[in-house]
C-alpha cells in the first residue's frame, strides 16, 4: 500500500514539473510583469490606411510580439496563424500588455529575452489569400489583390541580456513594403493642364519574403529582406480622373513645390526594374497664345509620354524605401526618381488602390 502511495506521489511530482516548464515558471525567480512601452511602440512613417502610429495607439492596427527566453523557448504561447502574442494598451496604465492576462510573463534575473514585433493591415489579411506570416513573423507570403493594398511592419529586435533589468519593450517597427509615388507638375511657364491618365505596368505583386538579417534595436540598421517573386508581372497601377472638359472633376496640375500637387501614391512588392517596366502619362495643355485675351477660345492639345523605368534611378524598390518619381511638363516632359524618408508623408488615405490625393502644404 505504501509503494503505491510513494509511486502516485512521484507521478504527480513529475505532472508538477511538466506544467511548470510549459508554463514558464521555476526557471528563474519572478522578477516583475513584462510590459512594453507607450511611447516606444512607433512606426516610421504617417501613412494613413497603413500602418501608423494613429492605427497603433487607437488598436485599430494590431500589434503582435514574439519572444524567446534564453534563445529558444517561447515566452508566449504560439497558436494558428497569427505567429505572435497581440498586445494592447492598458487605459489605466498606459501600458502595453498580452490581450489575455492568462499570458502575461515575469521578468526573470539572470534570464535572456529576445522580442520582435509586427503588425499589418489590413486587419483580414491573414484570414483572407493576402498575407500569411511564418517564421514567427520573420517571413511572410504577400499576395496582393488588385483594390487593396498589404503593409507589413516587422520591428527591429529588441534584446535584454538579463531579467533583472526589467525595460520596457520598444518595438520599433519597419516597413517591409516599397512605398511608390508619382507626382505630377507643370513648369511655371506652362498655363493650363490637365491629367488624362498615369499608369505604370510590368510589376509583380507576389512574393515570399525573408528578413534574412533583422536589425538591432537602436543600431541604426534597417531589417533586410529577401524577396522571391512569384506569379506574373502583369499588375497595373492606373490613374484616371474626369476629363479636362469635366470642370468639376478634372485634375490640374500645378507648379512645383505649390499647393495641390497631385500625387499616385500605392506600396509594392520590392522588386528590381526590367524591360518590362513602364511609365505612361498623358495629359491635355491648353496651348491658346493669348490667355490674356479672353475672347480667345481654349486650345487644349493632348500630349502622351512613356518612360522605361530601368532607364531612372533608382532600379530596384528596396524594403521600407519611398520611391518618388516626379513628371514636370513644360515645352516637354521630363521624369526625375529618388528615394526619399518614408517618414515626410502624411497624405495617403483608404485602401483602395491606387489612391490619389493633393498634397497639403
Amino acid at each position: 500500500m505504501k509503494k503505491i502511495s510513494r509511486n502516485i506521489l512521484l507521478a504527480v511530482v513529475s505532472m508538477l514539473v511538466v506544467v511548470g516548464c510549459d508554463n514558464m515558471e521555476g526557471l528563474s525567480p519572478r522578477y516583475g510583469t513584462i510590459q512594453f512601452g507607450t511611447e516606444e511602440i512607433r512606426v516610421s512613417a504617417k501613412s494613413r490606411a497603413f500602418v501608423d502610429q494613429e492605427g497603433i495607439d487607437n488598436g485599430s492596427v494590431p500589434v503582435y510580439v514574439h519572444a524567446l527566453i534564453n534563445g529558444s523557448q517561447q515566452l508566449y504561447p504560439v497558436t494558428g496563424t497569427a505567429q505572435g502574442e497581440r498586445i494592447v494598451q492598458d487605459p489605466t496604465t498606459a501600458k502595453w500588455l498580452p490581450s489575455s492576462s492568462y499570458n502575461y510573463r515575469d521578468w526573470r534575473a539572470g534570464s535572456s529575452y529576445t522580442f520582435n514585433g509586427f503588425a499589418y493591415t489590413p486587419t483580414n489579411a491573414t484570414s483572407s489569400s493576402m498575407l500569411t506570416i511564418k517564421s514567427y513573423g520573420k517571413e511572410i507570403v504577400v499576395n496582393q489583390p488588385s483594390t487593396q493594398m498589404v503593409d507589413y511592419m516587422l520591428s527591429h529586435t529588441f534584446t535584454v541580456a538579463d531579467g533583472r533589468v526589467r525595460p520596457l519593450v520598444q518595438l520599433d517597427l519597419e516597413h517591409a513594403m516599397s512605398l511608390i509615388e508619382v507626382r505630377l507638375v507643370k513648369h511655371e511657364s506652362i498655363n493650363e493642364a490637365y491629367i488624362e491618365n498615369v499608369t505604370m505596368s510590368g510589376f509583380f505583386r507576389s512574393a515570399t519574403m525573408n528578413c534574412i538579417a533583422p536589425a538591432v534595436y537602436n543600431s541604426g540598421d534597417s531589417n533586410e529582406w529577401n524577396a522571391a517573386l512569384a506569379g506574373s508581372d502583369d499588375t497595373v497601377y492606373s490613374f484616371t480622373p474626369a476629363p479636362y472638359t469635366d470642370q468639376e472633376g478634372r485634375v490640374p496640375m500645378v507648379t512645383k513645390g505649390e499647393e495641390g500637387e497631385v500625387v499616385m501614391a500605392f506600396l509594392a512588392i520590392p522588386q528590381q526594374m526590367e524591360m518590362v517596366n513602364t511609365l505612361r502619362v498623358s495629359f491635355w495643355v491648353n496651348e491658346k497664345f493669348n490667355f490674356d485675351d479672353e475672347s480667345e477660345p481654349d486650345n487644349f492639345v493632348r500630349h502622351a509620354a512613356e518612360f522605361k523605368l530601368y532607364n531612372y534611378s533608382p532600379i530596384v524598390w528596396r524594403s521600407g524605401h519611398r520611391v518618388v518619381y516626379t513628371l514636370e511638363v513644360d515645352t516637354g516632359i521630363h521624369l526625375q526618381g529618388v528615394i526619399a524618408p518614408w517618414i515626410d508623408v502624411d497624405y495617403i488615405e483608404g485602401t483602395v488602390l491606387p489612391e490619389i490625393k493633393y498634397d497639403e502644404f
